[in-house]
C-alpha cells in the first residue's frame, strides 16, 4: 500500500504553543506519578485543538518562495496555486495528514502537472469498498482541478480491471485485488487492515491472487499504454 501525506498550512499560534517548558515544569514531570497526568492532560489538548501531524516546516523562510516562477514551482497545488502560495515558506509549522486517512493511495502526487502522467495503474488491495479510493480521487481531481477521466460511480462492477480513460486526461486502469474473476479464491475478510501477521500460506495467497490480477490482463493494459504513447 502506499502512503502519501498532505500538507495543511496552519496559522502562526501554533508557534507561540510550542515554546520550551519552564524549569519549574520540568521539576514537576520528574516528579513521580506527574509524568502520566501530564500526558493525559496534553493528549487531552491534542484532541480539543486536532494538532495531529503538526511538523516544523522545513520550507520555512525559504528563498526560492521570493522568484518570479514560484506559481510554476507550485502549479500541482492546483486551486491553491491560482492564490499566492508564499504562505507554504512563511508559515513555521505543516499538519500532515496520512494518506490512510484521505485517498488511501497516491493519486494526488500522481497527478501533479510535473509528472506528465499517461496511465495510472491502481493495485488496490484496500479492504471494504473496492472504489472507494477511486471515488475520492475523482473528488479530489474535481476540487483542484487536475485532469482526471469521468467516472460512472452508479455503473461500477467488482472486476479485475476497470479501465477509465479520455484523451484529455490520463488513463486509469482500477484493479481490486479481491473482484468477481477470483470471487470463489479471494475473500478480503480473510486480511483485515488490523490483521498485524501472516504466515507463509497466506502471503502465497495474496502473492498469487496479485500476480494473476496482471496476468490475466496484460494485454488489456499493454493496450491501453499504447494508447498514450506519443509518436517519436
Amino acid at each position: 500500500m502506499t502512503l502519501t501525506l498532505l500538507c495543511l498550512f496552519t496559522d502562526m499560534k501554533w508557534e507561540e504553543q510550542c515554546e520550551r517548558p519552564s524549569d519549574e515544569e520540568e521539576c514537576q514531570r520528574a516528579i513521580p506519578g506527574t509524568q502520566f497526568f501530564h500526558m493525559v492532560a496534553k493528549t487531552a489538548e491534542v484532541l480539543t485543538r486536532w494538532k495531529f501531524g503538526t511538523k516544523f516546516n522545513y520550507l520555512y523562510q525559504c528563498e526560492q518562495f521570493k522568484k518570479s516562477e514560484k506559481r510554476k514551482i507550485f502549479s500541482f497545488m492546483g486551486n491553491t496555486a491560482s492564490q499566492d502560495p508564499k504562505h507554504v515558506g512563511h508559515n513555521p509549522f505543516v499538519s500532515l495528514v496520512d494518506a490512510g486517512l484521505e485517498i488511501n493511495t497516491a493519486y494526488p502526487l500522481m497527478l501533479r502537472a510535473e509528472r506528465k502522467v499517461d496511465v495510472i495503474i491502481s493495485l488496490d488491495f484496500s479492504e471494504g469498498d473496492l472504489f472507494e479510493t477511486l471515488v475520492h480521487a475523482t473528488d479530489y481531481a474535481k476540487v483542484n482541478c487536475l485532469p482526471f477521466p469521468p467516472v460512472n460511480i452508479n455503473n461500477m462492477l467488482s472486476t479485475d480491471c476497470c479501465v477509465y480513460s479520455n484523451p484529455a486526461t490520463p488513463t486509469v486502469i482500477h484493479m481490486p485485488l479481491a473482484n468477481s474473476a477470483n470471487a470463489n479464491e479471494m475473500n478480503m475478510a480473510e486480511f483485515p487492515t488490523k490483521k498485524m501477521k501472516y504466515n507463509k500460506t497466506e502471503i502465497a495467497k495474496l502473492y498469487k491472487e496479485a500476480k494473476n490480477n496482471i496476468t490475466r490482463n496484460k494485454t488489456k493494459i499493454l493496450e491501453e499504454i499504447k494508447k498514450k504513447m506519443h509518436p517519436l
